[in-house]
């Protein structure tokens, strides 16, 4: 709470590592199984293909909800207000990780895809849906970076930590939300780009191969 950007630092990890690192494991089943008999029962239930858990997070994770939910999150988070109500009371901050890490995993969610709800999003609307949060979040971190001014007052009484003044800790903690944060963006989509590649190699090898075994055949 006394750097701003060791604090730009916990929010990143949260939503930007932490999130698609724990949907990339796929833990829903591991969860299930680690609780009692009558709960898993109950929860299994309700994340079957029909069931009111399921229904509510297919919703959720809907590429135009996700995408919403995770700019706003950020966005009405770094309202000075509320990221002051955020330093100042400990509940709210709390609140504040909480959504931060909850509106990360609802925007990995149609990427990466886990069960029970896989993505139905294919490789280039994948692309899409992550080209599409670039801009608002570098709008974001461009403006923290580049204001002539502190934007949040609780550092102005905070006291400087290793002889960073308070200008330059928010510029710090802008340029760790646009560069990081867009690399982060960057290698996702660098990813995406091949595995699409190798589908596509793949189904063409796959085409030409029936083509050549049908000639064959008939031959």
């Amino acid at each position: 709470e006394r750097a701003f950007f060791i604090h730009m630092t916990q929010h990143l990890v949260l939503a930007m590592f932490a999130a698609p690192l724990l949907l990339a494991a796929s833990p829903v089943s591991v969860y299930l199984w680690a609780l009692p008999d009558r709960v898993r029962l109950g929860l299994g239930a309700s994340l079957a293909k029909k069931g009111a858990l399921r229904r509510a997070g297919e919703f959720l994770v809907r590429p135009p909800v996700a995408l919403l939910a995770f700019i706003l999150t950020f966005y009405i988070w770094h309202l000075p207000a509320a990221y002051g109500a955020a330093l100042e009371n400990e509940g709210v901050h709390y609140v504040q990780h909480v959504t931060m890490f909850a509106s990360g995993v609802l925007f990995w969610w149609p990427i990466i895809g886990p069960a029970p709800m896989r993505s139905e999003l294919s490789y280039p609307q994948r692309l899409l849906y992550l080209v599409l949060v670039v801009t608002p979040k570098a709008l974001l971190a461009a403006i923290i970076t580049l204001s002539n001014h502190v934007l949040y007052p609780f550092y102005v009484d905070a006291p400087d930590l290793w002889g960073i003044s308070d200008a330059e800790d928010q510029r710090i903690a802008g340029l760790l939300m646009w560069l990081p944060g867009n690399l982060v963006f960057l290698g996702a989509l660098t990813v995406l780009f091949f595995k699409w590649y190798e589908k596509e190699e793949g189904s063409l090898s796959g085409q030409g191969s029936g083509l050549r075994g049908g000639k064959s055949g008939h031959d």
